[in-house]
């Protein structure tokens, strides 16, 4: 199966992080899509979408050092956590970014793209 994203949107907020208990970074973090969200029929304009995002290790390390406003070039995963509270089967879905890149506005990338490694990130891992 393919699970890919490609998102392309503006760090609007600093970014949050956190090291696990198993001393890893996670960052997590909302990312602006203009024009990306529903359409407002009073102005026929459309509105900006906003993502929650996660990040681990040297990605997210790379995210907390871009500065606010920075137009950036997102690859991404769907992962979708699964847990039982109270006898209820809960779900969480996330976008994991697998790499990240600053742009200007005509898509030109700069020399900074971050990978993740695939054993970078724990997604069962918690937050201290």
């Amino acid at each position: 199966m393919i699970n890919v994203l490609i998102i392309q949107g503006v760090l609007d907020e600093e970014p949050i992080s956190t090291t696990t208990k198993s001393n890893k970074l996670l960052v997590n973090f909302t990312l602006r899509v203009p024009n990306g969200g529903d359409m407002d029929f009073e102005t026929h304009e459309q509105k900006d979408a906003f993502f929650k995002m996660v990040a681990w290790g040297e990605v997210a390390k790379s995210l907390t050092e871009y500065p606010l406003g920075s137009h950036l070039l997102i690859q991404a995963k769907l992962t979708q956590s699964v847990w039982v509270k109270n006898g209820e089967e809960l779900k969480s879905n996330k976008i994991l970014v697998t790499s990240s890149s600053v742009v200007n506005t005509d898509m030109e990338l700069f020399d900074n793209t971050k990978v993740a490694d695939d054993d970078e990130y724990d997604p069962f891992a918690t937050s201290n």
